[in-house]
């Protein structure tokens, strides 16, 4: 009938349409996202893939980035244009000089542990550098110069208030202190309450601030 008919050319002009749009994407190139070296493929042409699992890897010409994941307490700390020094176990005694381009705005799960991510740029593209290397990386945030510094362990904390003993004639005198940046070698800023030279206690033993 009339209906029928009209029914079966609109099925035909839809299979037509679909099987130009398959057509059109078999030809139509794929392009990288950036220019550099394919290292590896996993899918070849007539093969079937799967979804989420990636067909091409490639590494990108321009600078070596990495990614780092770190706590909640210390990524509040990290900002963009931050200087980050990294080693790898690969090349003892080597550093490498690296800038955080990134900061991830949330956090994610890694292992079953909720961690942030940033990214990190390398200064220069050393040969030594290679895709998958596993790194230590320091991130430096704050940088100061000519400033008093005790070892973290002296510093004794009673709420907001911070103090440290330090020795005299008299025995360990307890003095209230500002503290200011922390490094990660263990040693703390004091911006005000001791003066270069004295000698402050930790773990009972005495030391140079």
């Amino acid at each position: 009938t009339r209906g029928v008919a009209a029914r079966r050319a609109r099925v035909d002009a839809a299979e037509a349409a679909a099987q130009s749009a398959q057509d059109a994407v078999r030809e139509t190139p794929r392009v990288a996202p950036v220019v550099g070296t394919m290292t590896a493929e996993t899918a070849h042409h007539g093969g079937t893939v799967t979804a989420d699992v990636p067909v091409v890897s490639m590494v990108a010409d321009g600078r070596y980035e990495g990614d780092v994941r770190m706590a909640d307490a210390d990524i509040a700390k990290v900002t963009v244009g931050d200087t980050a020094l990294v080693t790898f176990d690969a090349y003892p005694g080597a550093l490498f000089h690296a800038k955080v381009t990134t900061v991830d705005p949330a956090a994610s799960v890694v292992g079953g542990v909720s961690a942030y991510g940033a990214t990190i740029t390398f200064d220069n593209n050393d040969p030594r550098l290679s895709a998958g290397l596993s790194a230590n990386v320091r991130i430096i945030t704050a940088t100061k110069d000519a400033v008093v510094l005790v070892p973290t362990s002296a510093i004794i904390t009673d709420g907001a208030n911070a103090f440290v003993y330090v020795t005299s004639a008299h025995g360990a005198v307890k003095t209230p202190v500002t503290i200011g940046i922390q490094s990660a070698s263990g040693m703390t800023e004091v911006t005000s309450g001791l003066t270069p030279g004295e000698t402050v206690l930790t773990y009972g033993a005495s030391t140079g601030s």
